[in-house]
């Protein structure tokens, strides 16, 4: 069996990644923005889905935009950690933030 013919895996492992994250965020995440954040969320993980859908497929640069992605959706969780943390938003995860998107965005652009 080909693995392209489980192109419903991507989402359903994005999706259940953004739901999981979400979640342990939710406490931090002021009110007024969780409408936003759960939008926001549902777009990286609906552009994640077609890197993944994009690798399984066998298309040239599908690993380098899912490993993209990736970097992309560590460098958010990260960031939104530290701007919603409540009473302590020092810059203790810049250069996390800064690195993994740097790499997110080299390795998308090579994709």
């Amino acid at each position: 069996m080909s693995v392209f013919t489980l192109p419903w895996l991507p989402p359903v492992v994005f999706a259940a990644v953004m739901i999981a994250v979400y979640i342990i965020q939710l406490p931090i995440i002021p009110k007024d923005m969780r409408i936003a954040g759960i939008g926001y969320y549902i777009f990286l993980a609906a552009v994640s889905s077609c890197a993944g859908i994009l690798l399984l497929g066998g298309a040239p640069g599908g690993a380098w935009l899912t490993a993209g992605m990736v970097m992309f959706l560590a460098s958010d969780s990260v960031l939104c950690l530290q701007t919603f943390t409540v009473g302590d938003p020092a810059p203790k995860f810049d250069t996390f933030v800064m690195a993994t998107y740097m790499a997110a965005q080299a390795l998308l652009t090579v994709g």
